[in-house]
């Protein structure tokens, strides 16, 4: 074999090893980490924690903590719930309940184990922490549910104008439309945003992670998603991890996992001429119908110089 011939094998292998691919950075799982510690505050290392959440990939694990008291589950399924509990030879068992975990977030969870017999729990039930103290990462998390109760429509560009931030506008060149929706008329147009001065080009769609933006329209999603699909809505806007490169609106939508429960939506929305207002005075209209050739009035002797709604509705 040639030094040409060899050279030429070898460039695929090398180049691959110089550019990973997208899906092995991991993006869009969600994380559970902290400490183990006594009622003193002493660091408890090889206490046992275990994580649950049946019928979930990856919902059930079990670690050890380490020298620092310290452990992490990874890689988790956003938007799912789960339960952790840690115990130890000489200690009650801790358990705590109802961690929700999203994407591209780490849960800090500290636990504290009280001096006692392993039959002793004490189980503590609240809320999710809301600050990530493992990193910078600035984004709006949505869930579905969230966005099913808000009067708005079923996008993702109506979903992006609720993050602080977000300024919806016009792209020059693009048929992507800007401003805002008023009642469903864009009927789920793109539409494009900016953040800190972003550029329009700059935006980047993911589902589950996985990069779906347009090659040939850098800053467009590659298609039009159905929302109910989704477990999650991330907007990342600000302070994105290190292989992000793009500074501007970063959509990642989480998919709904399968697990053993019944899921199912229907979602009607429509209108008519009867639900549609009219601010044209009658001065205006004066104005309006002057501007209509008088054959036309004639023939159209109630004609209002205005825009009428027929009938329009959508069933899903």
């Amino acid at each position: 074999m040639t030094v040409t011939a060899l050279l030429r094998k070898a460039a695929p292998i090398a180049l691959l090893c110089l550019f990973p691919s997208t899906p092995a950075v991991a993006q869009g799982v969600g994380a559970i980490g902290g400490t183990v510690q006594d009622v003193t505050g002493g660091a408890l290392p090889g206490v046992t924690v275990t994580l649950s959440n049946p019928g979930t990939i990856g919902g059930n694990q079990q670690t050890v903590t380490d020298e620092r008291g310290a452990y992490q589950f990874a890689r988790l399924v956003p938007g799912s719930t789960y339960t952790v509990q840690a115990g130890l030879a000489g200690f009650g068992t801790a358990t705590r309940d109802r961690i929700v975990v999203n994407a591209d977030f780490t849960t800090r969870l500290d636990l504290t184990l009280q001096v006692g017999e392993v039959a002793e729990t004490v189980t503590v039930s609240g809320a999710s922490p809301l600050v990530d103290t493992t990193a910078a990462l600035k984004q709006t998390v949505l869930e579905t549910e969230t966005l099913g109760r808000l009067p708005t429509g079923r996008d993702l560009w109506t979903a992006a104008r609720l993050v602080p931030g977000v300024v919806m506008v016009t792209s020059a060149g693009s048929s992507a439309s800007g401003g805002y929706d008023v009642g469903g008329t864009g009927s789920l147009l793109q539409s494009t945003a900016i953040v800190h001065g972003s550029q329009v080009t700059e935006n980047r769609y993911y589902v589950d992670g996985f990069n779906v933006t347009q090659d040939a329209s850098p800053g467009l999603a590659g298609s039009y998603f159905d929302t109910s699909m989704f477990q999650e809505l991330n907007l990342r806007t600000g302070n994105a991890q290190a292989e992000i490169e793009w500074g501007g609106v970063a959509y990642n939508m989480v998919t709904k996992t399968g697990t053993n429960v019944v899921r199912g939506s229907l979602f009607y929305t429509g209108t008519h001429h009867a639900l549609q207002a009219n601010n044209v005075t009658p001065v205006l209209r004066q104005q309006l119908l002057a501007t209509v050739p008088a054959r036309v009035l004639q023939a159209n002797p109630n004609l209002e110089p205005s825009p009428k709604i027929l009938t329009s509705y959508d069933l899903e």
